[in-house]
């Protein structure tokens, strides 16, 4: 049965009633035929989709899928891209309970090693991170905070700077993910204000004109280097280029600064101390990548955007 809209001569709408035929006759029902049809125009509807979504990535594209141990759902992204079962996974059948204790979940004790404070990412949950018992001081989660919004602001300041392009934050989505990102409502704002000012002429000054030089080759910023050994942990560069010269820098962005009246060759003396072992490890495992890096003159360097310090560190 058929039937259409006959109150309005310009629509094309119609509606199709077909009994399902239970008894599964070889040449098959209307019902199937249609269902075949819609089918088939979902599919291909979810192959459009698929294709779009993934010609939007601008640099790096990552495809996931859970349940990688069974086939992949009819329909699923994972079954148009022709995915198999892992047969290597093991699974575990345990039960699991899924309800998700909100007030137990925030609660925060204290960190047991090998566990660092740095390692921690906070907030668990933002919303409600207001109501959280955290062992974490505010301080903490504010330069936490401050440490990720900058690190992505720099991503930014790459890529516009080698285009000639004038690079200037807005503050309110600064803010907003400063306080997504845990830090105090107070610290956001003034930390947004003085960064987005600080990237706003953050082309004019020498230093950044040379990390950021056109004339640079493999340029990367958040650059993950892969494990050495397979029990190894992964790491990642802030940013890294390679000059005319085939010399390779490794740059670790810093946002602490000297206090008032401090002395800041002795402050810049205490940060390298600090840091001199990640950035060996650094270049230790990019050597270990083989060429063209293992042979190259690498140099390693932190740079402090506050004062404008572009600090080496002799390896």
């Amino acid at each position: 049965f058929v039937a259409s809209d006959s109150t309005n001569t310009q629509s094309n709408r119609a509606v199709l009633i077909a009994a399902r035929d239970s008894r599964r006759r070889s040449e098959g029902s209307v019902f199937d035929f249609v269902s075949d049809q819609t089918r088939s125009a979902r599919e291909d509807e979810g192959k459009r989709l698929l294709y779009v979504a993934a010609t939007r990535a601008r640099r790096t594209l990552t495809l996931s899928r859970t349940a990688a141990h069974k086939p992949p759902s009819a329909g699923s992204f994972a079954q148009m891209l022709g995915l198999q079962a892992d047969d290597a996974l093991t699974v575990d059948d345990t039960p699991v309970s899924r309800r998700l204790l909100l007030e137990a979940s925030l609660k925060r004790s204290t960190l047991s090693e090998p566990f660092a404070l740095e390692t921690i990412v906070w907030p668990a949950y933002r919303a409600s991170l207001d109501a959280a018992d955290t062992a974490v001081p505010v301080e903490n989660r504010d330069a936490r905070a401050q440490g990720i919004v900058g690190h992505l602001l720099f991503e930014g300041l790459a890529v516009t700077h080698v285009r000639g392009m004038a690079f200037t934050p807005n503050a309110p989505a600064t803010e907003r993910r400063l306080l997504e990102e845990g830090a105090s409502a107070a610290s956001a704002r003034v930390f947004a204000e003085r960064i987005v000012a600080w990237f706003s002429n953050a082309s004019t000054l020498s230093n950044v004109q040379f990390l950021f030089s056109a004339t640079h080759l493999r340029r990367n910023t958040e650059w993950s280097l892969p494990s050495a050994t397979d029990d190894a942990a992964g790491m990642r560069v802030d940013y890294t280029f390679v000059t005319a010269e085939n010399v390779r820098w490794v740059i670790d962005f810093k946002f602490a600064e000297p206090s008032g009246g401090a002395d800041q060759a002795a402050w810049r003396a205490g940060q390298v101390a600090q840091y001199r072992a990640q950035l060996a490890s650094y270049v230790e495992r990019i050597r270990s990548l083989g060429a063209p890096d293992a042979a190259q003159t690498i140099r390693a360097s932190l740079y402090f955007p506050w004062i404008d310090c572009l600090e080496e560190i002799t390896l």
